[in-house]
């Protein structure tokens, strides 16, 4: 997931729009934020912020996460809510999605914390892993402001 902020307040910032790794932008800045789950099971952020000079900047934010999805809620028959939630891929018209839908499968870093595999709904399956991890999936919907009645 890949955002972008404009700065605000004058020379280096204000301190009300900040990057994922907490650095000020600055008013005539735009800063490109990407949120991703690394190689080891991480949240991390990637931050292009003009303000802090240099490149690109990466860090980890949090540690268990086994795989993030995002789904788009298109609205199909002008009601201003969502009727569906699809991939990216599958949206026709951009100007008709009205919220996106952030899944995470969060996982135990330590092996062997219950009896047996258990299983878990993950994209529209249920799954059973090969290990004894503990995992939970955690969902939540938000709605765009300039799209809801």
């Amino acid at each position: 997931l890949s955002l972008r902020s404009q700065g605000s307040g004058v020379g280096s910032g204000d301190g009300w729009i900040r990057d994922c790794l907490g650095a000020n932008v600055a008013e005539t800045a735009t800063a490109t934020v990407t949120l991703f789950v690394n190689g080891q099971s991480e949240l991390a952020c990637t931050s292009n912020n003009p303000t802090t000079g240099g490149g690109p900047q990466t860090q980890p934010l949090l540690g268990g996460i086994q795989a993030m999805r995002f789904t788009y809620g298109v609205d199909t028959n002008n009601d201003s809510y969502a009727d569906s939630y699809v991939a990216a891929g599958a949206v026709a018209d951009w100007t008709r999605v009205a919220s996106v839908r952030i899944d995470l499968l969060l996982v135990t870093v330590d092996d062997g914390l219950v009896d047996a595999p258990v299983p878990y709904a993950w994209n529209g399956a249920t799954v059973t892993p090969g290990d004894r991890r503990m995992r939970r999936v955690y969902s939540n919907v938000i709605g765009f402001r300039n799209f809801l009645p």
